[in-house]
């Protein structure tokens, strides 16, 4: 199996579960919604996405890391994190920081232009089995970062915003859903063992 592949079979799964700690996905419009009940104060969860160095401790799926994680973390400045998977394939993506609003929002364009060309021929077959043109270049993925003080925790909403809706189709198919729920598990339990640390 391509690391490609690998990444989508590892993020395929559930759409929604229910439930204050678990991981609620929608998807309206052109996006990709995920919500979530953390049980840590807003600040230190933001925190956890503002600083690249502790980003990079836990975003991508379960058994992904992240052996470069950096940020020039002001409006328009520079973002790069590498995701790699368990097999050894690496998932670069590049941003810009659009919004920094702490501890409240953080808005990044990502780009993942940088990724295996697999991913991308994965992308190509989607849009031909949809009948859209197999070349047109991927847009770029808005992604945002809301952070609400609710029941003694923190209400995170992460909103990945294509520029098509087949492209958040395309992910949708190709495992974003599991993906995003496995990164978000993974900074819950980032967030947790800095409270234990306190």
């Amino acid at each position: 199996m391509s690391a490609a592949n690998a990444m989508a079979a590892a993020m395929n799964g559930r759409d929604k579960d229910e439930g204050p700690n678990t991981n609620q996905i929608d998807s309206p419009g052109r996006a990709l919604r995920l919500r979530r009940q953390i049980a840590a104060p807003r600040e230190l969860v933001y925190a956890a996405w503002a600083d690249p160095k502790q980003m990079g401790q836990w975003y991508g799926p379960t058994g992904f890391t992240c052996p470069l994680s950096e940020g020039d973390v002001r409006v328009g400045g520079a973002w790069r994190l590498t995701m790699r998977s368990p097999s050894g394939e690496d998932y670069p993506l590049t941003g810009t920081y659009v919004e920094i609003d702490p501890p409240r929002k953080l808005v990044i364009d990502i780009s993942l232009e940088n990724h295996p060309p697999e991913w991308h021929e994965m992308i190509r077959q989607y849009r031909i089995k949809l009948g859209e043109s197999p070349d047109s270049p991927e847009g770029l993925v808005r992604m945002a970062v809301e952070l609400e003080e609710r029941d003694g925790g923190t209400w995170l909403t992460v909103t990945d915003m294509f520029t098509t809706v087949s492209e958040r189709d395309a992910h949708r198919e190709l495992g974003a859903v599991e993906g995003w729920s496995q990164t978000i598990d993974r900074l819950a339990q980032h967030v947790a063992q800095l409270l234990a640390q306190r």
